[in-house]
């Protein structure tokens, strides 16, 4: 299932690359749903469960974002579940939420001055996002986390590419079009990666 991925990574970024959107939106697809259910062949363990759970909620989020007809902001909700359940998993590993920090940065995004609910909403979620990415650090040396932290990271990657390419009244169309471009070069290997974390003993010994 892992090759069927790569085969599939590779095959999304020559779509691409050549303005195949409608094909590459169903390989993308494809891709995000054989990573949930690789999940399935991880430990049976809580932590497993966990980010086997996420994942679900990436793949609901990703049933919204890539459907030219979405509800973008349900899209957007579903992925600040999926950093929620990272926080849970984060607060295992490092016994800190960093609740303060979390909640000022949600609280000054939303009385941001004339921007739409979608971007409000979008900004919650990366702060999350970052914030979590940051924490992870805390967890590099445990069994599986520096996996887990390399994956956030390039999950913070993928969403910064979506913002430029969402800024094409402000920015040269070259960087808009290869910030799109990479988007999925950076976040599927970020979902591989979560996925991999729980295999390589994310969990402490003996957890149920």
């Amino acid at each position: 299932m892992v090759w069927i991925v790569t085969l599939l990574y590779l095959v999304l970024g020559v779509l691409d690359l050549c303005g195949k959107q409608n094909l590459s939106r169903t390989v993308k697809y494809l891709a995000i749903w054989l990573c949930f259910l690789l999940s399935f062949t991880n430990p049976p363990n809580r932590t497993a469960r966990l980010l086997t759970t996420a994942l679900f909620f990436t793949v609901l989020a990703d049933s919204f974002l890539l459907n030219p007809n979405g509800i973008y902001i349900v899209g957007i909700a579903c992925f600040c579940v999926v950093q929620g359940i990272y926080l849970v998993f984060l607060w295992q590993k490092t016994g800190r939420t960093f609740w303060p920090i979390r909640c000022l940065a949600a609280i000054g995004i939303c009385f941001l001055p004339t921007v739409s609910l979608l971007a409000r909403f979008s900004c919650v979620y990366f702060s999350q996002l970052f914030l979590n990415a940051c924490q992870s650090m805390g967890c590099r040396n445990q069994p599986g986390g520096r996996l887990f932290s390399n994956g956030l990271w390039l999950f913070c990657l993928c969403d910064i590419c979506v913002a430029l390419s969402n800024l094409g009244n402000f920015l040269p169309r070259c960087i808009v079009y290869w910030a799109g471009v990479y988007i999925w070069l950076f976040y599927l290997p970020s979902q591989l990666l979560i996925v991999f974390s729980a295999a390589a003993g994310t969990t402490t010994k003996g957890e149920p």
